[in-house]
C-alpha cells in the first residue's frame, strides 16, 4: 500500500443472491490496486451471505482486501452505505450496487487520477449502460442533455442542483467521494432507506458548492430486473419527491430559493412549453415549485402556461392517489434527521461567507 491510496468499495447487498457474485467478480478485474471491498449484508433471507463467503477465498492477490458486515435487520441501502463508509479505511470511497457490476476495468484508476488532477472531493462517470444483461445493454449519457449537464455543471453547481431537481442523470455506482468530503459535508441519510438517497446526497452537494469531476467515459453497468425499487414508480415518485421538497422548503425558509427561482423558472417553463409533461415527473416538487413562482413573481400570476401545469400536477397527484397532508407529515419528519439538521448548520455557514 506504501506510496498509492487504499480505496475502499463498499457494496450494500440485501437477498442479492442472483447478482451479487458478478459485482464483487467485477471489483477483483479493476486494474487499480489497493482495493479494500467492503460488503454489507443488510439482513438478507436468501443466500447472499453464504455466496459472499464462497468469493472470500478467490480474492485474486494480497492487495485486494475483503471485508463482511452482517447487519441482523434490513435499515435500507442508505443505512448499509453509511455503516460501509465508516468501517472504509481508504482515501477515496465508492459504492456498487449488488446488482450492478464496474464494467470499465480501469474505473478505479480513471477516477482516481482525474480527482488528484483537478482536486476535486467527488466524481462520477457521465456514461453507463443499462439493460437486463450486459448483451442487450442501452448507452446512457450519451444525450444531448448530459453533454449540456457536463458543460454546465463545470460552471457552476446551481445548474447541477436544477438537473438532479426533475432528472437525476448519474448513476450511483459511478461515484466515488475523498474521505474528506463524506467527513466535512455528511454522508447518505439512513431516514431515506432504498429511494432516492444518492439524489438527496448530491443536491446537498450541489448547494454547498463541491464541484465534481466528471469522466467521459462509461464506468458501470445498472442492471434492470423485476426486483429493484426503481421498478416500483409510486413508490420511488414519492420517495424522490420529499428529497426534493424537503430540500426546497429550507431554501425558501433560508431564501435561497429566490435567488434559484428565475433559473428554475425558465427551466421549467421551456419544458412544459416544449410539449415534455416533465412536471409530472415530481408532482409535489412541481406543485411547490409552480405555487411559489406564482406567488413571488407577479409577472407569472397571469402564465397561461403555469397555471395549466399547476392544474395537471393537482390532477396527477390525486390520480396516484396520494394524500397532500401525509405528505408533508413525512417532509416535517424527515426534516429533522440529524444529518439534514447537519445539512442546515453547513448550509448557513456557507452563506455568511458570501
Amino acid at each position: 500500500m506504501k506510496g498509492k491510496d487504499l480505496i475502499s468499495v463498499v457494496i450494500p447487498a440485501y437477498n442479492a443472491e442472483h447478482f451479487i457474485k458478478n459485482a464483487i467478480l467485477s471489483i477483483f478485474k479493476q486494474s487499480y490496486r489497493p482495493i479494500e471491498i467492503i460488503v454489507i449484508n443488510d439482513g438478507s433471507t436468501d443466500h447472499t451471505l453464504d455466496i459472499i463467503e464462497s468469493l472470500e477465498n478467490l480474492v485474486p492477490n494480497k492487495e485486494i482486501y475483503m471485508k463482511i458486515i452482517n447487519l441482523k435487520e434490513n435499515k435500507g441501502a442508505a443505512n448499509a452505505l453509511n455503516v460501509g463508509f465508516k468501517e472504509a479505511n481508504g482515501s477515496y470511497i465508492c459504492w456498487l450496487s449488488a446488482d450492478d457490476i464496474f464494467i470499465n476495468p480501469r474505473k478505479l484508476e480513471k477516477q482516481i487520477l482525474t480527482m488528484k488532477k483537478n482536486k476535486t472531493l467527488w466524481s462520477f462517470f457521465e456514461k453507463y449502460y443499462i439493460g437486463e444483461s450486459i448483451n442487450n445493454a442501452i448507452l446512457m449519457g450519451n444525450s444531448y442533455k448530459s453533454k449540456i449537464l457536463s458543460c454546465l455543471s463545470s460552471i457552476s453547481t446551481d445548474f447541477l442542483f436544477l438537473f438532479i431537481i426533475y432528472s437525476n442523470p448519474i448513476n450511483g455506482s459511478s461515484l466515488m467521494f475523498h474521505r474528506n468530503c463524506l467527513e466535512n459535508y455528511g454522508s447518505f441519510d439512513p431516514l431515506l432507506r432504498n429511494v432516492d438517497a444518492d439524489g438527496d446526497l448530491l443536491m446537498r452537494y450541489a448547494l454547498l458548492k463541491i464541484k465534481p469531476a466528471i469522466i467521459k467515459d462509461v464506468g458501470v453497468f445498472y442492471t434492470q430486473h423485476p426486483f429493484q425499487t426503481s421498478k416500483k414508480i409510486k413508490e420511488m415518485i414519492y420517495g424522490c419527491d420529499l428529497t426534493r421538497v424537503r430540500i426546497l422548503k429550507l431554501l425558501e425558509e433560508e431564501e435561497i430559493l429566490k435567488e434559484l427561482s428565475k433559473l428554475i423558472a425558465l427551466f421549467l417553463l421551456s419544458a412544459i412549453y416544449s410539449g415534455k409533461k416533465i412536471h409530472l415527473a415530481y408532482p409535489f416538487t412541481s406543485e411547490f415549485l409552480i405555487n411559489y413562482m406564482i406567488n413571488n413573481s407577479p409577472g407569472l400570476k397571469r402564465s397561461k402556461l403555469l397555471n395549466k401545469a399547476l392544474i395537471e400536477t393537482t390532477q396527477h397527484i390525486e390520480s396516484l392517489g396520494l394524500s397532500r397532508d401525509n405528505f408533508y407529515k413525512d417532509v416535517e419528519e424527515k426534516s429533522k434527521s440529524d444529518v439534514f439538521e447537519n445539512f442546515k448548520i453547513l448550509l448557513r455557514e456557507r452563506r455568511k461567507k458570501l
